[in-house]
């Protein structure tokens, strides 16, 4: 019986992940929805990500405002 299309999605997904970093960069992933994908970025040691699991877009004065100024 053959792999199911999720489980081949997330082995491609490693090995991009793993080819990436092997070649010195750091892996961020965008367009996080899900607490799922979080945990499967964890897992497949991702170093960051975005997305509107973790904020909504927001103007880049509001962003200068909340995250740069003191």
């Amino acid at each position: 019986m053959g792999r199911s299309g999720l489980s081949r999605r997330t082995d491609f997904l490693r090995e991009i992940v793993h080819l990436v970093k092997r070649l010195g960069y750091n892996v961020i992933c965008e367009g996080i929805e899900t607490e799922e994908q979080v945990q499967l970025l964890r897992s497949l040691d991702c170093d960051g990500a975005q997305g509107f699991w973790f904020s909504k877009a927001i103007p880049a004065e509001e962003f200068e405002r909340r995250y740069l100024c003191s």
